[in-house]
C-alpha cells in the first residue's frame, strides 16, 4: 500500500532507503518548490506500525544543485552515503556524512575511482562503508552488477564483476545486501521470474 501523505506527494517520490531498523526513511523527491536542485533528499520517521512522520528535505550541506540521493544508510543510522550528481563524469561524486548532534558534518568524498565513461544505476553503500555494488553498463551484457572493496591502507579495489550466477546478458541492477552482508537482493529481467 501507499506511505500516505507523509511521505508522498504531487511531486515524484524515488529511490527509498531505509535505516537497518527500519525506522528512519530517506528519498528521493523531485521538482518540489522546497528542493535545492532537481532531486534532493527527503527523510521521514517511522512514528507507529503503519505511521510515518511528514517528509522534511535534509537541506544543506547534503543537498545541493546536483541530483542527490543516499546509497547506503551506516551503523545505527549515524553514517550517510551519498552520490551526488547523475552525469558519468559524476561516477566517483560518493560521499560520506555524519550525524552531529541533530545535523549533519559536511561530506567527505571517498576516493572510489570507479569508471567515468561508463553509466551506472543503483549504487549501494553495506553498512560498514567498506563494500560498494554497482550496476554498471557493459557493452555485451546490459547493466552487470560489480563491486568495489575497501582495502586495510583505505583505497578501493578494482571493479569486481559478481560472476555469471547473477548477471547475464540482459540487465542485472538495484543491489543491496542484507545487514549481515550474506545475503545479496537484486533485479533482473535475465533470470526467470517477474525481474
Amino acid at each position: 500500500g501507499s506511505l500516505g501523505t507523509e511521505i508522498n506527494s504531487t511531486a515524484t517520490e524515488i529511490l527509498p532507503q531505509i535505516s537497518a531498523d527500519g525506522k528512519t526513511l530517506y528519498f528521493v523527491r523531485h521538482n518540489h518548490s522546497d528542493n535545492m536542485g532537481e532531486g534532493d533528499i527527503w527523510v521521514s520517521k517511522r512514528v507507529g506500525e503503519d505511521r510515518w512522520s511528514t517528509a522534511v528535505n535534509l537541506g544543506a550541506p547534503i543537498n545541493n544543485r546536483l541530483e542527490n540521493q543516499v546509497v547506503g544508510v551506516g551503523k545505527n543510522g549515524t553514517q550517510l552515503y551519498l552520490k551526488m550528481g547523475l552525469e558519468k563524469r559524476e561516477n566517483n561524486h560518493i560521499f560520506t556524512t555524519k550525524k552531529n548532534g541533530r545535523s549533519w558534518t559536511r561530506p567527505k568524498r571517498l576516493n572510489t575511482n570507479l569508471p567515468t565513461d561508463l553509466s551506472m544505476r543503483h549504487i549501494f553503500v553495506s553498512e560498514d562503508g567498506k563494500t560498494i555494488l554497482v550496476a554498471i553498463e557493459t557493452p555485451a551484457a546490459g547493466f552487470d552488477l560489480q563491486m568495489t572493496q575497501q582495502r586495510l591502507d583505505g583505497k578501493w579495489s578494482e571493479l569486481v564483476s559478481l560472476g555469471d550466477k547473477i548477471n547475464t546478458r540482459e540487465d542485472e541492477t538495484s543491489a543491496c545486501l542484507s545487514e549481515d552482508g550474506k545475503t545479496l537482493y537484486f533485479s533482473s529481467n535475465g533470470h526467470g521470474g517477474m525481474g
